[in-house]
């Protein structure tokens, strides 16, 4: 859909046809707004979100795409209760007040789609944008409702998950437990490090575990690799996990830290992604045999996961055995 007072403005600011077809033909969804908050444009898959099912008669946001709540009121977008709280119309009127680009405002959105109830999940950016000598409200978005529907349907098989991480854990802690009584050098220790994505990363729950969960899934891979044999290595939790490092000096473990500090998503371009907390274990031979004997080997190594787990501290934790 192409208002006449847009037509204009790309005759007016001599746009290239090139520009024109780009507009058009773009994988994100994109529209302009005037300057009073109207469609002037959108092009075809923005159409193909809403089923080519667009209200042309109506030039109102809310309106247009069906909007749950105006359809309901039967009135214009913008003049409903809840159109004060709509993050979309906020967002497209601090853009063009404030002159700035406005990213990653993410909605959740009920909509009429060809008198069928539809929930949406979409991802906008909203940019001021001068045509010729027309100001327009440049607005993208990324439908993310295949993406949530894939998501929700994946929470239904939590329990499923979380089984596998009891077993990943049982598995961990048995390898664990039956290497305690290898003997050490004196001056190295056995380590145990528990890995926590960072607070930040931990985005709304909405969308956020879709990309928490592809992080989590390429780190462990890529741990895996460098632990080798030298280790023992699972997912403790969603979003930690923990590592058992044999018999290594100090420094070796700060070059394993420095080496997982310095990892790159690729999904999100991002450095340092992990927390680390850090235990040491110090390993007597007879002190383990005698632990062994009592049947207390596995009491003693639960109380320092435990330690570990609910530790504040991020510094070299020291355990004696």
């Amino acid at each position: 859909m192409k208002s006449l007072e847009f037509s204009d403005a790309l005759q007016s600011g001599q746009l290239s046809e090139e520009f024109q077809y780009l507009l058009d033909k773009n994988p994100l969804g994109i529209l302009f707004l005037d300057r009073n908050y109207e469609i002037a444009y959108t092009n075809e898959q923005l159409d193909a979100y809403f089923l080519n099912d667009l209200d042309l008669s109506s030039k109102k946001f809310g309106n247009m795409f069906h909007c749950e709540f105006v359809a309901n009121s039967g009135e214009l977008c913008g003049s409903t209760k809840q159109c004060g709280n709509c993050k979309m119309r906020n967002s497209a009127v601090k853009s063009k007040e404030n002159g700035i680009t406005i990213k990653n405002v993410r909605v959740k959105r009920s909509f009429n789609v060809r008198n069928t109830r539809a929930t949406k999940w979409l991802d906008m950016t909203f940019a001021p944008m001068r045509i010729g000598k027309n100001e327009f409200t440049w607005v993208s978005i990324l439908d993310l409702t295949q993406l949530m529907h894939a998501k929700y349907s994946k929470d239904h098989d939590l329990k499923e998950t979380d089984e596998d991480f009891a077993l990943s854990k049982d598995f961990f802690h048995e390898n664990v437990i039956k290497s305690l009584a290898v003997e050490c050098d004196v001056d190295t220790g056995v380590y145990m490090i528990m890995m926590s994505i960072k607070e930040e990363l931990r985005i709304d729950h909405r969308f956020g575990y879709i990309w928490k969960d592809e992080i989590i899934n390429n780190y462990k891979e890529q741990v895996e690799n460098i632990l080798g044999e030298s280790g023992q290595f699972c997912r403790y939790s969603q979003d930690r996990f923990l590592v058992y490092l044999h018999c290594k000096h100090e420094k070796d473990i700060q070059e394993f830290i420095k080496r997982q500090s310095e990892y790159k998503s690729l999904l999100f371009h991002l450095k340092n992604i992990f927390d680390f907390k850090i235990m040491k274990l110090k390993i007597n031979p007879d002190r383990i045999m005698q632990l062994s004997e009592e049947n207390r080997l596995y009491i003693e190594y639960f109380k320092a996961i435990t330690k570990l787990e609910r530790s504040k501290e991020k510094e070299m934790i020291v355990e004696v055995l």
